[in-house]
């Protein structure tokens, strides 16, 4: 059958989606003809992303503007329907992050209205978290939870036969009498099962990514899946929650199999720089990491850089020295914040400021070129706080740095302690989005309306969050120490008293993972 998937990225993000670039080559291998719709480059006329972060002094700036064309929404609403109308698919899937789940929505009305019997499946982590929720939408009429591969494969063989789709796993739709069915969870796949990505209908533009000031034709890869922290404002913890009967959730693929891929598509595409998608790449044992640098050495050779943690990295100067000394030039580390109290908390991460500071340092004695990730507009915040990350940023002298705001994703412990609060908006009467934040996304400004700062104070100090780590500003005098006023104690009491009420009182909240004087 013909699959046409699309990728409705208003952003201008220049990457290779695993999420969609996986699944449609497990359909080309099972013999569909596959089509997409990027919207990447033919909508934006910049990466805004990266343009928002050049703005705040983020990154050093880099010129990507030739790959763009931008249109008109309009305009591609047009290109879409001359799309269908040329390819003429049997089905159309399309990929879901809330951050793009608003304009998804206007492609999937201009879909319906062209063919109202085209089927549309959709999958990704907010079909995940909210089938219930996305199903209502009139421009839906199949979900998929959680991976999608094997699912959208079965899916597809038997849709074609017109076979009954019971036996489906992970799939979600309404029956005729408007009752939602959610087939079972099946278990997670078997990550050396996977084929190399298929990366040909992908535009250019997508492998070239914006490195310390250069460009490089970079290649996006896997080598595990899922994180096993509970960070209160990351989906990993709802996902470790849905998924608790479908087998061990971080999963690895054999290196072996993970490098033959990378082998492969590097001589095809010609890939100057390789970066790992994982959530947490280091969290690997003493064996795997060993048989990783040795045959990266030996068979691959390329420069790569990924995300990962602070605890996953250790103090172990011989495995830090032996990653550099194989092509590791860069490290995104997740510290959220520059206080332990904070970060304890109320983001529910134990690692504290001392231990990241040795950490870095190791990092920095053999030249790594470290980010530090850091998030602002938490419930509970105080400038303070925000304070706190910007004298911590200087002190561990990170060589990057980068800010976003909290976006409270739908299902998130941030998410649900925010709405019971009333701190953000949420849809009420819109099918398709009743109970999901009104407003979303990490660059889209404060999306929280936390009492203790103001959004326009937020973003000031987003703006010149930078200035402040290098001296150009200085943090004011009053907020270095502790301010223990009333209303600041009572905003802590707050938020920690909801997620008591709301988490049935985890671990880290009870009188040994909080200081008593904030219950």
């Amino acid at each position: 059958m013909k699959v046409l998937f699309i990728y409705p990225n208003y952003q201008g993000y220049a990457r290779v989606p695993l999420g969609l670039s996986i699944p449609m080559t497990v359909l080309m291998e099972a013999g569909h003809e596959v089509g997409l719709f990027d919207t990447t480059f033919i909508l934006s006329s910049i990466n805004t992303d990266n343009e928002a972060r050049e703005a705040a002094g983020l990154v050093k700036p880099t010129d990507t503007s030739h790959f763009f064309t931008p249109h008109s929404p309009e305009e591609v609403d047009e290109m879409l329907r001359q799309k269908i109308r040329d390819f003429n698919p049997d089905l159309v899937g399309i990929s879901i992050l809330e951050d793009n789940y608003e304009y998804s929505d206007r492609l999937l009305k201009v879909l319906k209205e062209l063919k109202p019997d085209l089927p549309v499946i959709a999958g990704g982590t907010t079909p995940t978290v909210a089938p219930d929720v996305l199903i209502k939408n009139p421009g839906i009429d199949y979900l998929i939870r959680g991976e999608g591969e094997w699912a959208l494969r079965d899916f597809c063989e038997k849709f074609e036969k017109g076979e009954s789709l019971e036996k489906v796993n992970n799939l979600v739709y309404l029956r005729d009498d408007g009752m939602v069915v959610s087939n079972p969870l099946g278990p997670f796949l078997n990550l050396d099962d996977l084929p190399p990505q298929n990366l040909d209908l992908w535009d250019d533009g997508h492998f070239v990514k914006a490195y310390d000031g250069g460009l490089y034709k970079t290649g996006f890869f896997e080598m595990s899946r899922g994180c096993m922290l509970k960070c209160t404002y990351c989906v990993n913890v709802t996902y470790q929650d849905i998924f608790e009967d479908s087998g061990r959730y971080f999963r690895v693929k054999s290196v072996e199999k993970a490098v033959e891929e990378i082998k492969l598509l590097k001589e095809k595409y010609g890939f100057e720089r390789i970066f790992f998608c994982d959530d947490n790449f280091l969290s690997m044992p003493k064996i795997r990491f060993d048989a990783f640098v040795d045959v990266w050495q030996k068979e691959v050779g390329l420069p790569f850089w990924m995300n990962t943690t602070i605890e996953a990295i250790g103090s172990n100067r011989d495995r830090i020295e032996r990653l550099k000394e194989v092509g590791c030039c860069g490290i995104g580390l997740g510290l959220e914040t520059g206080s332990d109290w904070f970060r304890r908390n109320i983001l529910h991460k134990r690692i504290k400021n001392d231990r990241i500071y040795k950490t870095v340092s190791i990092l920095h004695d053999f030249g790594y070129r470290t980010t530090a990730n850091i998030m602002i507009g938490f419930p509970g915040e105080y400038l303070y706080d925000i304070y706190q990350s910007i004298q911590f940023v200087k002190e561990i002298e990170a060589k990057s740095c980068d800010v976003t705001f909290v976006a409270p994703y739908y299902a998130t412990p941030i998410f649900k302690v925010a709405k019971k609060m009333g701190l953000i908006d949420v849809w009420e009467d819109r099918p398709g989005f009743n109970g999901m934040a009104q407003h979303i996304g990490m660059r889209q400004g404060p999306q929280i309306n936390i009492p203790t700062i103001s959004k326009d104070k937020l973003n000031e100090i987003y703006l010149t969050f930078m200035d402040y780590v290098e001296g150009k500003i200085e943090v004011p005098a009053k907020y270095i120490q502790l301010d223990e006023s009333e209303p600041m104690i009572e905003s802590r009491k707050s938020v920690l008293k909801t997620f008591r009420d709301l988490f049935l009182n985890p671990a880290w909240l009870t009188k040994e993972g909080v200081e008593e004087r904030y219950l």
